[in-house]
């Protein structure tokens, strides 16, 4: 039995901890479907605060997410399940942000003739943010799943 402050602060940032990782992957994908407020035939302004309405969707269904999977994880009954269902949703939504990253990035420099500019960039890039994102979300997916299991 857990006590009941530790399964309420635990959960709130657990819940707290996956909303915000969820914007990395809940924005680039409501920005690809409404996208952007230019038309592209002409290049007109056919909306100018659609970037803004995306920007009040995503953190309103991000925080959405952070109430949902703090709810679940309320109910659960043991420090090893309260654990293990949390890091599963982190480390999932940290991969599926790094997977929207990678899929909005802008690789027509990597196609230029102008040099290697754009791909020591992508290198860097990928050992300072994609590298980490790759190894701690598959670490959280993997140790969840080992908490779950030895919760049972």
């Amino acid at each position: 039995m857990i006590p009941t402050p530790l399964k309420w602060i635990a959960s709130i940032l657990f819940g707290l901890f996956v909303g915000r990782a969820s914007y990395g992957f809940i924005h680039p994908i409501l920005f690809s479907v409404f996208g952007s407020a230019t038309d592209t035939t002409n290049g007109a302004v056919t909306d100018p605060n659609a970037i803004d309405h995306v920007l009040i969707a995503a953190s309103v269904l991000a925080l959405l997410v952070a109430i949902a999977v703090a709810a679940f994880l309320l109910r659960s009954t043991t420090l090893y399940q309260l654990f293990g269902r949390g890091c599963i949703p982190l480390g999932i939504s940290l991969l599926l942000g790094l997977l929207a990253a990678v899929l909005m990035m802008d690789t027509g420099e990597l196609r230029g003739e102008g040099g290697n500019d754009g791909r020591v960039a992508l290198f860097f890039w990928s050992l300072i943010f994609g590298l980490p994102m790759l190894i701690s979300g598959i670490g959280l997916t993997i140790g969840g799943w080992v908490l779950l299991r030895k919760a049972r």
